[in-house]
């Protein structure tokens, strides 16, 4: 399933809901589930969502560090 987000550099910064105009918004594009800079966002976003450190980050997959529900008191 494809994937609308915003591009700066290599890096994606920002998910869209849907396609934008463009013209307004050209570093919009469209990236596939598997895009490596969108799972590197994804990874950067859960790491922060779960207090780690950013060094952390990269070596955390979404997959398997989804410890919340385990750490609710």
């Amino acid at each position: 399933m494809s994937k609308f987000v915003q591009i700066r550099g290599d890096e994606v910064v920002a998910i869209s809901p849907c396609a934008q105009n463009p013209e307004h918004w050209p570093d919009i594009v469209e990236v596939e589930d598997d895009d490596p800079r969108f799972v590197a966002f994804l990874t950067k976003t859960q790491a922060i969502l779960a207090g780690l450190p950013m060094s952390a980050a990269g070596q955390t997959s979404i997959e398997t560090n989804d410890q919340s529900a385990d750490q609710q008191p």
